[in-house]
């Protein structure tokens, strides 16, 4: 549910006194009286008054100011405040509006007061858009059925550069060439648009670059990232869920060297197909991030580790996640690491590397000991599930046969691996202890 506040404008009296620094130490009954305001706060207070209508209503917005209705900042970078004043009309079509009082030699005047498309204002972003050092106007509004973009450009004078809806958008320079790049993902019957803008300073307009299409199912689509795909390059990357069948999609754009946005995977199916998007299952555990530290981020496929010959599945949580990580390389997603985590993301160790490209159970048990996470593989010839490997995570060693990985607070996790497996088919498959445990991880 949206935070909002609609106040009359017969309460701006205590909003001025909190925007402009006076102290409210009194108790709650002595606040409804009239404060006290300094002539500045007066002559402001009048001026806001003159020019808002009567049956006006503060419509609170939230910004990097907090959530409010009057907010005093410095957009144009000359050392006194703006005051942004945010309020709705009781009427069906376009009831919001932005109102703008510029400082000049020591009191406030008006500059425009500008219609917002709309029902309700969501955020009121400042940011400098076209590279010249002042901040401009960044609206982020919605009615019933969409969201809506706006941005305005602040020189003499307030100019629209962009009004357009959205699903999400990314606004940052992308191509670090010192100017904001403006890029609005639609996903509109199962097709997502990204559209293109980004200001020319000689025209002194939003320009729109080019458009991709994309043929992809979204019921959801996450805030989009941005971050390093690549040694001093960076992308966008932006995920989708299909609720369907839980499958999240990863897609990554880049502006290439002709300044155009494209699809930076550029992978094919041996059919010869392109392969726009890397599939995973939906799993809030894992995220996007760098996980060997290099400065580039990695895109995590998270799977329950079930062989196919484990037969009716009851419940997915009793299986044990693996998580292989990705890194955008060669145009295409290139596998960088595999990781075995036993709970979330929080403990976890290296996959063996005679475990490759095999399918392996691994199952979590509740036992008297403790908890029991229990590795195996079924023999392709006769079903037979053949042990492979144990950790337990317990107060007290198991037996013996147990080695100590590592404490965790008043519990500790300990190894056992089966040695001489005898079944042929399975034996290459034996694991050595030292290697997990050196491997093994635990995040505080």
């Amino acid at each position: 549910m949206k935070l909002k506040k609609i106040l009359t404008l017969s309460s701006f009296i205590i909003i001025l006194t909190v925007i402009t620094g006076c102290a409210l130490d009194k108790a709650p009954e002595e606040m409804i009286k009239r404060p006290k305001l300094s002539e500045e706060d007066r002559r402001i207070e009048e001026l806001i008054n003159r020019n808002i209508p009567q049956n006006a209503k503060y419509e609170s917005v939230e910004s990097e100011q907090g959530l409010s209705a009057i907010k005093m900042i410095d957009i144009d970078g000359d050392g006194s405040d703006e005051i942004l004043v945010t309020y709705a009309l009781d009427i069906d079509k376009d009831p919001l509006h932005l109102i703008i009082f510029r400082k000049k030699n020591d009191s406030y005047s008006f500059m425009n007061d500008l219609s917002v498309k709309g029902q309700e204002f969501d955020k009121l972003i400042m940011r400098d858009i076209n590279g010249n050092g002042k901040k401009d106007l960044v609206t982020i509004s919605s009615d019933s059925n969409k969201k809506i973009l706006t941005i305005y450009s602040y020189q003499s004078d307030i100019k629209k550069l962009l009004e357009i809806d959205y699903t999400v958008f990314v606004m940052d320079d992308i191509d670090e060439d010192g100017i904001v790049d403006i890029i609005v993902f639609k996903n509109i019957n199962d097709i997502l648009t990204g559209d293109y803008y980004k200001y020319n300073p000689e025209s002194e307009e939003m320009e729109f670059i080019n458009e991709t299409i994309n043929y992809i199912r979204f019921d959801s689509m996450q805030e989009p990232i941005i971050d390093y795909i690549s040694k001093g390059k960076k992308g966008i990357i932006l995920q989708g869920n299909d609720g369907n069948e839980s499958t999240r999609y990863t897609l990554i754009f880049s502006i290439n060297e002709f300044g155009k946005l494209e699809n930076a995977i550029k992978d094919s199916t041996e059919e010869g197909g392109n392969i726009t998007a890397h599939l995973s299952t939906e799993n809030p555990d894992f995220k996007i991030k760098d996980v060997n530290k290099d400065g580039i981020v990695e895109i995590p496929r998270v799977y329950s580790m079930i062989e196919k010959e484990e037969g009716f599945i009851l419940n997915k949580d009793d299986y044990i996640f693996c998580t292989e990580w990705y890194e955008f390389r060669n145009n295409k997603m290139e596998k960088s690491i595999t990781n075995i985590y036993l709970e979330s993301d929080r403990v976890y160790f290296a996959y063996p590397k005679n475990w490759e490209d095999i399918e392996i159970t691994g199952k979590k048990i509740k036992t008297q000991e403790g908890e029991k996470y229990r590795f195996s593989k079924r023999d392709p010839e006769n079903s037979k599930e053949e042990l492979l490997l144990t950790i337990i995570k317990a107060k007290s060693v198991p037996d013996k046969s147990y080695r100590l990985i590592k404490r965790d607070g008043k519990f500790g996790y300990y190894i056992k691996a089966e040695k001489n497996i005898q079944n042929e088919n399975i034996k290459d498959l034996q694991v050595d202890e030292s290697s997990i445990i050196k491997s093994f991880q635990i995040k505080k």
